[in-house]
């Protein structure tokens, strides 16, 4: 699942659980201090890292994992030269998949303003889902990244797919994103 060229600092694949979530921020929090990071990079970085584990232990609970496939639950922090990425993956249904690909593109190709207006809107009228989210993961991702997000998904044996995420957050802060 890491992405080409890309140093990992740091790998998860396991069961989701809330000590899961606590050990994943308490290994990432002091890598991206050791990366001397201008402050709002690391911010972003760390932004993403608790809105993507918030996601996987909402979403990873629902399955059993498939040990043979290896299709646990996977957070990962890498970079290159230019960027950080984190990606992470879970097995989804695939009845879910048309609407998880339909909201990510729909999102990934609005402007920034057009995001923010997005994010106030659900904000303001959105509702809270039975899982307790209330819609503004992937738009958050997008406005704190500055970047699309990209996915796949891969079919399972056990008639699941595996849905990841890479998520890119370059190390150099842009004004717009300031």
């Amino acid at each position: 699942m890491s992405i080409k060229n890309a140093t990992i600092l740091f790998h998860f694949e396991d069961d989701m659980d809330f000590n899961s979530v606590d050990a994943i921020l308490r290994n990432v929090k002091p890598i991206v201090e050791q990366e001397e990071l201008q402050k709002v990079v690391a911010k972003r970085i760390m932004h993403v890292v608790i809105e993507t584990t918030d996601n996987l232990f909402r979403h990873s609970r629902r399955f059993h994992a498939d040990k043979d496939e290896h299709k646990l639950p996977i957070f990962e922090l890498s970079k290159d030269e230019e960027n950080y990425y984190i990606t992470v993956g879970n097995q989804v249904n695939p009845k879910e998949i048309n609407n998880l690909e339909s909201k990510i593109e729909s999102i990934n190709h609005l402007s920034r303003e057009d995001l923010k207006d997005l994010y106030k809107h659900t904000i303001t009228n959105g509702f809270i889902s039975e899982r307790g989210g209330a819609g503004l993961g992937f738009i958050d991702i997008r406005l704190k990244s500055g970047s699309a997000i990209d996915y796949s998904f891969v079919p399972l044996k056990n008639g699941n797919a595996f849905y990841v995420l890479n998520i890119c957050i370059p190390k150099i802060a842009t004004k717009e994103l300031a």
